[in-house]
């Protein structure tokens, strides 16, 4: 090529508007002639975008230079306004890796050869039946600066590919946008725009209002709703994903998508939580923490998100980052709700525990890395409220440490250990006895954590459950239970550090114990005045009165109705598909009489 592209000059505009015009929030493609910089010579390219983030792009440039072939480049764009015109600019030549990636096409009619990864694949997956041989190219590598009426659309495309004589099947396999099955009614088509707007709760909100004014059969919605979304071709490239806050800063995660990735079949997802909190916010173009290629298992969907020493992992906005990732996974691939887990080492391990002493509902399980939970009694920390060992029972712990850790003794956790046992919790430990606070141990140790994973499910509606909270903190909530309201009692104690911790030092501490079977909910409870329960149809017969008992005191309710907006409100909160509720239930639990 020898010289740079650019346009002849054109007029660009101010200050792009927000958010992003719908039309540029799927595939499309945009079309313009560049001109060689030394040569004035016309070249037709067309950018087709297969992925956006913060308006920032990626996709393949296709430019003809002769009638006859079509040259194709991987390439990351930055859309600079997004109002009737674009200026665009474009870096070409790369793959994720930073490599050179291009693919030459030329017409005729022997046998295809097909080269070229990641999302090179896409376009020669849209041309093999016509018999297009495909040859690898490598050239220097530059960047290309245009603007673009945004209407131009696949009729412009039409126009470039015409000129490099290509067929029209070449022509209508290329210019095809994704397949996907079109919704048939009205309830088919705001479900749709539900799910697209994951990254968005407002509108979501929104759509649930609008979904719920159709007034739908209840057994419709809730089926629809475990069909999920429309996906279409889900992006499978190993990046660094970004989304946007209520309050506008972006936040960001890596993503790691298995090879094999099926999207028929559900995925499980391993969300790793870094050491380190104090550090920096992670910004474009720094590298990412280098724990991802090797820690995801085979087979798992891997997310890696970020905190900084002004987003530690125990605090409230990382428990809404990783609600609105899994949200934003869910809409674009097929994951296993009940094959989720969370795991972390050293501050990451801490942040661990926060989840699995407080918002342990969406996860499978817990694997904790170089970490005690007292840690999260440091008044350095922050951490709002109580936290109460007896909420680790609900879920299982596989449990990693150095045995020589100067930061977590090997006493101080082994005293921990004695008190799960105490307390019921299911958990396994491994002390390494050559390790520090360091992972050497990962590989020798990874039969144990495929093992814990492969044996570990969520049940989205356990038969048995106990909870302590405060009213006045986060974490109220496990699965279908909820504590509303707590009572003064003579002792709230949070995790003791001075070493006195004991089962017996939590009895005082607000706490609801619940257990369903046969349509009977039964209850215990101390220092809590009201409940919530969430009723899941599938956990209970609706058509069958339900039960609720409390201090030798059974209340019946008669046969249930389930509830459109019950449904729809728990789904917006949960967007879990596994774990839906038809009606909710209030109760005032008496004092004990004395």
């Amino acid at each position: 090529m020898g010289c740079l592209l650019s346009l002849v000059p054109a007029q660009v505009q101010s200050a792009p508007p927000d958010p992003l015009p719908r039309h540029l929030q799927e595939r499309q493609w945009v079309y313009t002639q560049l001109r060689d910089a030394s040569h004035q010579q016309p070249w037709p390219v067309a950018f087709y975008i297969t992925d956006h983030q913060d308006r920032r792009y990626q996709g393949l440039l296709l430019r003809c230079r002769e009638p006859g072939s079509v040259e194709v480049s991987f390439a990351f764009g930055r859309i600079m306004d997004t109002d009737r015109r674009a200026n665009i600019e474009i870096y070409y030549g790369f793959d994720n890796s930073g490599s050179k990636q291009e693919v030459l096409i030329t017409r005729n009619h022997t046998n295809a050869i097909m080269q070229g990864d990641g999302v090179m694949k896409f376009l020669l997956q849209l041309i093999r039946r016509d018999s297009l041989s495909v040859r690898s190219r490598s050239w220097p590598h530059g960047w290309v600066n245009f603007t673009v009426p945004l209407s131009s659309g696949r009729t412009a495309v039409r126009k470039l590919l015409n000129q490099c004589a290509l067929s029209e099947q070449t022509l209508a396999q290329i210019t095809q946008p994704p397949v996907r099955s079109k919704p048939r009614n009205r309830l088919d088509r705001l479900l749709q725009r539900f799910w697209r707007a994951a990254d968005d709760p407002l509108v979501r909100m929104q759509l649930a209002r609008r979904i719920a004014v159709l007034k739908p059969d209840f057994t419709t919605l809730m089926r629809k709703i475990r069909q999920g979304p429309n996906r279409g071709d889900a992006n499978t490239e190993d990046r660094i994903a970004t989304y946007r806050e209520a309050k506008g800063k972006q936040r960001a995660y890596f993503l790691k998508i298995p090879a094999d990735y099926d999207p028929h079949n559900p995925t499980p997802v391993f969300i790793f939580l870094h050491g380190g909190v104090h550090r920096p916010r992670w910004k474009q173009g720094q590298r990412w923490w280098p724990e991802h290629p090797t820690l995801t298992p085979r087979g798992f969907i891997g997310v890696y998100p970020n905190a900084w020493k002004q987003s530690y992992w125990w605090e409230e906005d990382q428990v809404e980052n990783l609600h609105r990732i899994l949200s934003l996974l869910r809409r674009d691939y097929h994951i296993d709700d009940n094959r989720i887990y969370l795991a972390g080492a050293s501050d990451g391990g801490t942040g661990a525990y926060y989840f699995a002493l407080r918002h342990s509902t969406p996860f499978a399980g817990f694997l904790i890395f170089l970490s005690i939970p007292d840690v999260l009694l440091s008044p350095a920390l922050g951490v709002e409220g109580s936290l109460f060992l007896p909420n680790l029972r609900n879920k299982p712990l596989l449990l990693i440490n150095g045995a020589k850790d100067p930061l977590f003794p090997t006493p101080r956790l082994k005293q921990f250990l004695k008190e799960y046992r105490q307390m019921g919790v299911d958990f396994t430990s491994y002390i390494i006895d050559s390790s520090a606070h360091d992972m050497n141990w990962l590989d020798s140790e990874r039969t144990h954590i495929n093992a814990f994973l492969e044996q570990t499910r969520r049940n989205p509606l356990p038969g048995h459950l106990f909870w302590q909270a405060e009213d006045t903190a986060p974490g109220k909530r496990i699965h279908w239970l909820v504590i509303e309201k707590t009572r003064p009692t003579s002792n709230n104690p949070p995790l003791d550090s001075g070493g006195g911790l004991s089962h017996a030092s939590y009895t005082d501490a607000p706490w609801v114990e619940a257990k369903a079977a046969n349509n009977v909910i039964k209850l215990r409870s101390h220092g809590v005045s009201r409940v919530r329960l969430l009723i899941s149809p599938d956990r209970f017969d609706f058509s069958q009165p339900l039960t609720v008992k409390y201090r030798g005191i059974s209340t019946a309710y008669p046969p249930l109705q389930p509830s459109v907006e019950t449904l729809l409100k728990w789904y917006l909160k949960d967007d879990d598909p596994s774990m839906l509720f038809g009606r909710e239930l209030v109760l005032k639990l008496p004092r004990p009489s004395s």
